[in-house]
């Protein structure tokens, strides 16, 4: 009994390290690693309106807007709300862009919001 005993305490004190040590010893929280290579994206409403083609921001002069910021992909998409269908409403397009995390500051400052919903992929 004496070994089993032993045995229990020397898993449970084993247990516990390793746990703590994985960042979860009493709801610890580790520090966000800071890495360049994180990417997020940004968005701006393209600003078409239905029934008017011509209306509505090229991508290219949305891209013109995010300065000296390197753009890794760029798409018009929806914006996955829903629209009402009346000539002269908007279309609810917007430009996507995918930037560096760091360069966000950047990219609010010009008027562009971060993506955080997924997006219409069948409407590109």
């Amino acid at each position: 009994m004496g070994d089993l005993s032993r045995l229990l305490k020397y898993l449970l004190v084993v247990g516990l390290l390793t746990g703590c040590a994985a960042g979860h010893c009493l709801g610890s929280k580790r520090a966000p690693v800071a890495n360049a290579d994180v990417h997020i994206f940004v968005f701006k409403p393209e600003g078409s309106k239905q029934c008017q083609p011509t209306t509505g921001i090229p991508i290219d002069k949305a891209a013109e807007d995010l300065g000296k910021i390197e753009i890794f992909s760029r798409s018009t998409r929806a914006d996955g709300k829903m629209h009402i269908t009346l000539c002269g409403a908007a279309t609810g397009r917007i430009h996507v862009f995918e930037i560096r995390a760091g360069d966000l500051a950047v990219a609010t400052g010009t008027g562009f919001q971060v993506l955080e919903q997924k997006l219409d992929k069948s409407a590109k």
